[in-house]
C-alpha cells in the first residue's frame, strides 16, 4: 500500500486523486544569482516583503543557464521548519510560453500518482508498485518504479526547451549514463524482464523529446542501443493546474533519436 504519511513528510505532496501538489501557497519573486548549485539569491515581491532579499533553496542542480538567470520571474514557496536551513523554495521560472517546474522530484511523483491511478497506458494492468529498488549488476543501482516484480520504469525530467523540443540531459550526467546502461545490461541477458524509460517534460510548450547529443553524446548513443536491444522509450507533457500549485501527467508525445544531430548551441 501507498503510504501516505511517508509521501508527505519527505517530499512534501499532498495526493489528492490524479493530481500533486506542488505547493500549497505561491509567492512572486526576482531571481538575482545562483550561489552554487543548490542556492539561489531571490527577491520577494509583494508590498508585504518590502523587496526582501532571501536566499532560497534551488530543488534541481542541473544548470538551466537557458531561463534561470538574473532578472527572471520565479515562483518560490515558503517551507520555514525548524529543520530546514533555507525557508523558501523555488518551483518555478515563469517563462512567456509556460511555467517550467524546476523541481526535480515532482517527476516520480507526478509519475506514480499516474500509476496508482492506473492512467499511464503501458502500465494499465499493473497492480504491484514499488519505488526506489535497488537492481541492476551487484545490485548497487535504483530503479525509479518496479512494476509487478517484471517491469522496470526509470524516469527522466527535462525543462530545456528550442523550438518546441526537449532536450535531456542539459549537462553531462555519468549518473543517468549508469541507468541506461544497466537497462541494457538487463535488456540482454533477461529478456522476462521489460524495461522503460520515461521521459517527462517539465513545461507545456515541450512537443517532443530528444537526447542531448552535444551535450552529453555517450547518453545519446546509449539511448540509441537501449531502443535497439529493447528498452522502451516513452514521452509525456505535463500539464499545470491551480496556476502551478498542483500538476499532473500530460498527454503522450514522441522520443525522437535522429541518426546524427548536431544541436546548433554548443554550450549550455
Amino acid at each position: 500500500m501507498f503510504n501516505y504519511k511517508f509521501a508527505k513528510f519527505h517530499i512534501f505532496r499532498v495526493y489528492s486523486f490524479l493530481m500533486v501538489r506542488i505547493a500549497h501557497k505561491l509567492e512572486h519573486a526576482t531571481f538575482l544569482e545562483r550561489e552554487n548549485r543548490f542556492v539561489g539569491i531571490i527577491k520577494i515581491q509583494g508590498a508585504s516583503h518590502n523587496g526582501q532579499i532571501r536566499k532560497c533553496h534551488i530543488l534541481n542542480p542541473g544548470r538551466m543557464v537557458k531561463f534561470l538567470v538574473p532578472g527572471a520571474q520565479v515562483l518560490v514557496e515558503n517551507r520555514s521548519n525548524p529543520k530546514r536551513k533555507l525557508d523558501y523554495s523555488l518551483l518555478y521560472v515563469i517563462h512567456p510560453d509556460s511555467l517550467i517546474l524546476i523541481d526535480s522530484i515532482a517527476p516520480n511523483a507526478i509519475v506514480n500518482e499516474a500509476l496508482h491511478q492506473k492512467k499511464l497506458e503501458p502500465f494499465l494492468h499493473v497492480r504491484k508498485i514499488q519505488r526506489e529498488v535497488s537492481y541492476g549488476q551487484n545490485h548497487k543501482s535504483r530503479i525509479d518504479f518496479l512494476l509487478d516484480d517484471g517491469i522496470l520504469l526509470e524516469v527522466k525530467a527535462t525543462n530545456y526547451e528550442e523550438n518546441q523540443i526537449g532536450y535531456f540531459p542539459d549537462a553531462p550526467t555519468t549518473r543517468g549514463q549508469k541507468h541506461v546502461k544497466e537497462l541494457i545490461h538487463i535488456a540482454k541477458s533477461n529478456p522476462k524482464m521489460k524495461c522503460y524509460i520515461l521521459f517527462l517534460a517539465q513545461r507545456t510548450d515541450i512537443l517532443s523529446i530528444r537526447p542531448f547529443d552535444t551535450i552529453d553524446p555517450v547518453f545519446g548513443q546509449l539511448l540509441r542501443e537501449a531502443k535497439q536491444v529493447g528498452v522502451h522509450l516513452l514521452g509525456y507533457s505535463i500539464k499545470f493546474e491551480e496556476d502551478g500549485k498542483q500538476a499532473v501527467l500530460g498527454d503522450p508525445i514522441p522520443v525522437e533519436l535522429p541518426s546524427y544531430y548536431l544541436h546548433p548551441q554548443k554550450k549550455v
